[in-house]
């Protein structure tokens, strides 16, 4: 029976060993994963970071073309208001000069 046990022992200690070896190699396989998708996360993060300061830079840009615009639109007006005031100084001077 000593026999039988010692047996049992060994083959026991074989399954420990093999099952000890499997999870070592599972946890190694799991931290290569786990190093992988941190950097996969870094370049995300930094890709995320450029966007973000890209898109500050084109609202800056775009609030600057739209105050642009907006002093072009009052310029426009003051100068089509100027306008329509020359035509009707012409149009008063041309009825002055076909009256004489």
């Amino acid at each position: 029976m000593n026999i039988k046990k010692g047996a049992l022992l060994g083959v026991v200690a074989a399954l420990a060993l093999i099952l000890l070896l499997v999870l070592g190699t599972d946890l190694a396989r799991d931290r290569a994963r786990i190093r992988d998708l941190e950097t996969q996360l870094q370049s995300s993060r930094s890709a995320w970071e450029a966007t973000a300061e890209k898109k500050e830079a084109l609202q800056a840009e775009l609030k600057e073309a739209r105050e642009a615009l907006k002093e072009a639109n009052l310029t426009l007006e003051e100068k089509t208001a100027q306008a329509e005031k020359l035509r009707t100084q012409i149009a008063e001077l041309e009825k002055e000069l076909s009256g004489k």
